[in-house]
């Protein structure tokens, strides 16, 4: 086996940042799931206070507020966790250049990956707008953060106009 003076071989050292990686991946990926399902349920209980009769303004109040701050509180652990995908995709990026001239460019992911990204950027508006992870999931926040806007301006208006 060899082992590097901290006693580890670089295949460990790859596995570590390969979880390290999967783990966040993973974890954003369920973060937003997770975002989604309670973004749902909200909107669902605020159509649902405003069909029912009565004083129920506090109430409807209440969910727009929470909408709003779980889209800014999930929008903050998403930036986090693009955060640490993007130290170990860095990470891997410095091993695969390291090992370009022992197996080839080919089976580079990570850095194809990049590659090939920014070329499309570079030549398609659509994705040089839209493709990335981070955009599309700005716009999903912003969606139901304007979600629970409308719903605290429709209530205003409600209680000013009738």
């Amino acid at each position: 086996m060899n082992h590097s003076d901290t006693g580890l071989a670089e295949s460990d050292f790859l596995k570590i940042l390969w979880d390290y990686f999967a783990i966040h991946a993973n974890q954003r990926m369920q973060i937003l799931n997770f975002y989604i399902v309670l973004e749902t349920f909200f909107i669902t209980g605020l159509l649902t206070l405003f069909q029912l009769d009565g004083e129920l303004v506090a109430f409807r109040f209440t969910v727009c507020i929470s909408i709003i701050f779980f889209s800014l509180i999930f929008y903050a652990l998403d930036m986090r966790t693009k955060t640490m995908i993007k130290f170990s995709e860095d990470a891997l990026k410095t091993i695969e250049q390291k090992n370009i001239a022992k197996y080839g460019n080919e089976i580079m992911i990570f850095s194809i990956e990049q590659e090939k990204t920014l070329y499309e950027r570079r030549w398609n508006w659509i994705a040089k707008r839209f493709l990335s992870y981070s955009k599309l999931f700005r716009l999903i926040f912003l969606f139901f953060t304007l979600i629970g806007v409308l719903g605290i301006v429709f209530e205003i208006y409600n209680i000013c106009w009738k």
